[in-house]
């Protein structure tokens, strides 16, 4: 903005006399007593009239309250009679431009009576002003749901009417959940990269927006843990929320959180499920070990080494860098791990199949104790290897403590737990403010094609360009706005109280 009419704004605002305005003026080496060109004066006058025509008709889409229907009526007279006004100062300027008479004088009444209008009309002023600004933000929150969408679009092949039914249950299904419509429709996004069509993704947003609220881990993190489990166990969309009911039930239940359980099951879930476990078996064994351990991931990593080992990987082990002494062909693991425990543990079962390493580590948890503490290394390095062998013997000792069987029962009757965490954490402070930005998407989603935001849009538009025209003309400009300052400060208006955003 130009300096000299910074000044004047800031001289109206503070009352200043038309003398300090000249002095301040005078040092930017500006002169106050331009002549006023009727011709550009009019012009912008004409753009101001033609934006605000219609304030009174338009403005009432904002609300049907009647009380407020009435101000915005008293708002809309009040806007004619500053446009009555306007005109009068207009005409003024036409007899007064060629003679350079002085504005203050010549001005001196119409410009008190149209302080008094801005004075009266402040608080309607203002309901307007902030009216515009949620317009403002609502063309912003539409622009990032149409991005989210436009991705969604890209990655899915629906009709419109699908996209339309799946933005109206995403809009409702953010506020149930606590969370806000783009973040449901990116996590949509994220689980249809993996191969699932638009309802079975919004299906499992479902389930990972619960899980990453009562665990606390981001969006990405949660579509990663139950994403691991799924593939794992073959889990349906359908049942996704039953791996978020047992993970909640077992972070409720032991020292191990929500999310560290969650961890570690994505580190071990695929190895595991390999070694003939179940999602309730392995869940037991890392929850209810990583209470002796102290690390979920550790315990994750530890369980995918001993089902590695006991299943004769030793090439995959190495090229993870892991010990592989002691690793043979099942035949001779088998062989090994029967010597090592009194012939008192077989990896395998009557029907030839080897068994869970749940059922396998049990079984050694039972004879543990009653072998001799060279045999116990031995067999903790053939189970573990020899880096992990203390981790090993924990899993062992939680075996014989009872945690990993009251973890097994826990995930088996887990049911409905997830929801549970969840009606706790929606009267959380963040659950709160995730619900209200969550209802103002979705009431700017409905205000989107309405002609009441395309009129805000259309005004804000129309009266920028009338500022501008009148900025282009500064020679005009500030000489008015000196002598409106100059006159509401000596009729003790007071401060003009019309709030100004102003960017320069």
């Amino acid at each position: 903005m130009n300096d000299n009419l910074k000044i004047i704004i800031k001289a109206m605002l503070a009352k200043n006399s038309l003398s300090d305005i000249k002095k301040q003026l005078a040092r930017q080496k500006f002169n106050v007593n331009v002549n006023v060109s009727m011709n550009q004066l009019s012009k912008s006058l004409s753009g101001i009239e033609k934006q605000t025509s219609d304030i009174g008709k338009n403005i009432k889409k904002l609300t049907d309250n009647s009380t407020f229907e009435k101000q915005i009526k008293q708002w809309s007279m009040q806007s004619n009679q500053i446009l009555s006004i306007i005109r009068q100062i207009s005409d003024a300027v036409t007899s007064t431009s060629d003679s350079g008479e002085n504005l203050e004088s010549c001005f001196e009444d119409t410009i008190t009576d149209l302080g008094s209008l801005l004075t009266e009309s402040d608080e309607l002023t203002n309901i307007f002003s902030n009216a515009i600004s949620y317009a403002g933000r609502m063309a912003d929150t539409i622009y990032e749901l149409n991005n989210s969408m436009i991705h969604l679009y890209r990655i899915t092949n629906e009709t419109d009417t699908k996209y339309e039914e799946f933005l109206s249950s995403a809009n409702k299904s953010a506020q149930k959940l606590g969370n806000t419509v783009t973040d449901f429709i990116d996590q949509t996004a994220q689980w249809a990269e993996q191969g699932y069509n638009l309802d079975d993704s919004n299906i499992l947003t479902k389930a990972s927006s619960i899980y990453s609220n009562i665990s606390g881990v981001d969006n990405s993190t949660a579509i990663s843990d139950i994403s691991a489990a799924m593939e794992a166990f073959n889990i349906e969309a359908s049942d996704s929320i039953t791996i978020v009911d047992k993970l909640s039930k077992l972070g409720d239940e032991f020292s191990t959180s929500t999310a560290d359980i969650g961890t570690g099951l994505n580190i071990a879930a695929s190895d595991l499920q390999s070694a003939g476990n179940s999602i309730d078996e392995t869940l037991a064994l890392i929850a209810g070990s990583s209470e002796k351990i102290g690390d979920a991931s550790d315990t994750g990593n530890t369980l995918k080494i001993f089902s590695m080992r006991i299943r004769g990987m030793k090439k995959q082990l190495m090229e993870m860098g892991e010990d592989t002494t002691n690793v043979y062909s099942q035949a001779g693991i088998r062989k090994n791990i029967s010597f090592l425990t009194d012939n008192s543990v077989d990896i395998f079962d009557s029907s030839g199949n080897m068994k869970s390493s749940y059922k396998i580590l049990k079984d050694v948890s039972n004879i543990y104790e009653k072998l001799s503490k060279t045999k116990q290394v031995n067999l903790l390095q053939a189970l573990f290897g020899t880096e992990r062998a203390g981790q090993g013997e924990s899993i062992i000792k939680a075996f014989q403590s009872g945690k990993i069987e009251k973890a097994y029962n826990s995930s088996t009757n887990a049911a409905d737990s997830a929801y549970g965490q969840q009606s706790k954490w929606m009267q959380t402070l963040t659950a709160k403010t995730k619900q209200f930005e969550a209802a103002f998407q979705s009431l700017s989603q409905s205000m989107m094609d309405s002609d009441m935001l395309k009129w805000f849009i259309d005004f804000g538009t129309g009266a920028i360009n009338s500022l501008s025209s009148v900025v282009e003309k500064i020679g005009s400009l500030p000489t008015i706005m000196a002598g409106v300052g100059a006159v509401l400060g000596a009729k003790n208006h007071g401060r003009l109280k019309v709030s100004l955003n102003i960017h320069c």
